[in-house]
């Protein structure tokens, strides 16, 4: 089990530096990029590009947020760590051998761990689509059939 997001980890933590393009945004955390889905107007989103994880998420509570964040949050959160991991292929290189270890967050009813595993799990399902084709191909190529 993974319960801890400092040291060998640490990059699964939204506080992990990153460059995410979004909205024609730059966030250098997935925090910040989280932070910023809690309002609508594309100005106010504007302020949480370039900056920590820390001060977007000062930021984020003490601004009047959108009126469904309670209903949207989790769906936002797993956004934001999507993009991370797919825009940084590094870290998803990183996040793939952690296998099925359970990732274990003790805040939010660990909906953070929930959406690393998902990605994770997504990651590695869409690389196993090439792979499969890749031996098929192999196969035909060799004059063989399956």
């Amino acid at each position: 089990m993974i319960n801890s997001f400092i040291g060998k980890y640490y990059f699964l933590s939204p506080m992990y530096p990153c460059t995410i393009n979004f909205s024609s945004i730059e966030f250098k955390r997935s925090e910040a990029l989280y932070q910023s889905y809690k309002v609508y107007r594309f100005s106010d989103k504007c302020m949480f590009g370039g900056i920590d994880g820390s001060k977007a998420r000062h930021i984020g509570n003490s601004i009047d947020i959108r009126d469904d964040w309670n209903e949207v949050k989790n769906v936002c959160l797993y956004r934001s760590l999507y993009y991370k991991f797919e825009q940084n292929p590094e870290l998803a290189k990183r996040l793939l051998p952690t296998g099925d270890e359970e990732i274990y967050d003790c805040n939010n009813d660990n909906e953070l761990g929930i959406c690393l595993m998902k990605i994770r799990k997504e990651f590695r399902d869409r690389m196993k689509i090439p792979i499969f084709i890749g031996i098929f191909i192999l196969y035909i190529y060799k004059g063989e059939c399956l």
